[in-house]
């Protein structure tokens, strides 16, 4: 790497740092369209410039339809919807920043709404565990997240079933008169936490992780198992709601800490 490359990498990553400590200022997020723009990379300058602009404009209704000002093309607003993200802009800045669009399948479908864009930055990220073992650090550092979840499926919520991650697999609750368990992860991050009644109390059973390949991600197994041992003893354990809030601050906390050490090493 040339001394100017490398000046240009740590001025990147100054502005991504205020970007990401002051998520409610446009004004890091304009200042890195602005070092886009002088590093060659205007398709995500526009993106950024494009969707701070629509943030101050009011919620068009149902129904309605306009040109995408990034890219031009038709579209229909949604009930509710901004429309900030442009399709074509999307899959342009996530694979600049080395980031595989295809880390949340839905039956083994692109399923790109997914990933939350507003105002030129991710927001909002569902995928599988196993998905943000790989692909969590490299967006963690690049963009101010509020909020992450690893899809949850329960049988006795059949409306959150069916999302599938890229090995397959499902984030899934069991729960039956003696016995509960937490179930997620794929080929290269699991974790499996149970519970068993005993007399009417609920208590820890047992705990089983494995990383195989993603070997780096074994403090964000143990982070999370601790916190669904908490969960699985709730009385409301068969709700999805209680295990994605466990899950979401740690899934950023961890891959925030794995993305600087990378960067840092």
């Amino acid at each position: 790497m040339t001394a100017l490359a490398r000046d240009a990498a740590l001025q990147e990553q100054d502005v991504l740092r205020a970007v990401i400590a002051t998520p409610e200022d446009d004004f890091p997020r304009l200042q890195y369209a602005d070092w886009c723009e002088e590093n060659d990379q205007q398709a995500r300058a526009d993106l950024i410039r494009a969707q701070v602009e629509l943030a101050t404009l009011p919620i068009p209704p149902a129904g309605y339809t306009d040109n995408c000002p990034c890219c031009g093309h038709r579209r229909t607003h949604q009930d509710g919807c901004r429309f900030l993200v442009c399709s074509q802009q999307q899959w342009g800045a996530m694979n600049a920043l080395s980031i595989n669009p295809f880390g949340c399948l839905q039956n083994g479908m692109a399923c790109m709404d997914r990933w939350h864009w507003s105002r030129g930055f991710v927001e909002r990220v569902e995928c599988s565990l196993d998905a943000w073992c790989w692909y969590g650090p490299d967006i963690a550092v690049r963009h101010p997240l509020a909020r992450v979840t690893a899809l949850v499926s329960s049988s006795q919520c059949p409306s959150t079933r069916g999302y599938l991650g890229p090995a397959g697999e499902e984030v899934d609750i069991v729960h039956t008169g003696a016995q509960r368990t937490i179930r997620c992860g794929g080929a290269n991050c699991s974790l499996v936490v149970t519970a068993s009644n005993y007399n009417g109390d609920w208590r820890h059973q047992d705990t089983v992780m494995h990383t195989g390949t993603a070997w780096w991600a074994r403090p964000l197994l143990e982070r999370l198992a601790s916190a669904y041992r908490d969960v699985i003893l709730q009385a409301d354990f068969t709700r999805a709601g209680p295990i994605q809030e466990a899950a979401s601050g740690i899934l950023i906390g961890w891959a925030r800490e794995e993305g600087l050490r990378r960067l840092e090493g």
